[in-house]
């Protein structure tokens, strides 16, 4: 593993068991992220959580807010990676596809399409893990570090 992927991979693991650790009554720390792999070569980031009850909507699927809430995030860790210890939310325009089930895991793939000095743009998708060939929801989203 080359010293840039290292570097990404430690920053991003520290960044997420902060959350994790340090802010567990949060929204975010109650959708438990969890990192999945990344990589510095493609300026990308996977990551996974877990779709539980409490996240559901009168259709009995993930409620749309808690989607664009992880792909929101899952962006900005992308972006505190580039940026720095802050990533603020500029944009965020996310599609929906189809709804998420309840029992399963949510993955989130997230790719910088540009990381400058103090902005990240970013696209990010998500499906369900046991149908990856079906896309939940996308987004593309900028982020001021």
């Amino acid at each position: 593993m080359n010293e840039k992927q290292l570097h990404m991979e430690e920053g991003i693991r520290a960044f997420l068991d902060k959350i994790n650790r340090e802010q567990s009554d949060t929204i975010i720390g109650m959708l438990h992220p969890r990192f999945v792999e990344c990589s510095a070569e493609e300026a990308s980031l996977t990551m996974a959580y877990p779709a539980m009850a409490w996240e559901r909507n009168p259709l009995n699927v993930m409620q749309g807010g808690v989607v664009a809430t992880i792909l929101d995030f899952s962006i900005a860790c992308l972006a505190v990676y580039y940026g720095g210890d802050k990533a603020v939310t500029v944009s965020l325009q996310t599609s929906y596809l189809r709804g998420c089930p309840i029992d399963g895991t949510l993955i989130v793939k997230v790719k910088a399409t540009k990381a400058g000095r103090t902005m990240i743009h970013a696209y990010s998708e998500c499906w369900e893990e046991k149908t990856p060939d079906k896309l939940v929801a996308t987004s593309v989203g900028v982020y001021y570090a």
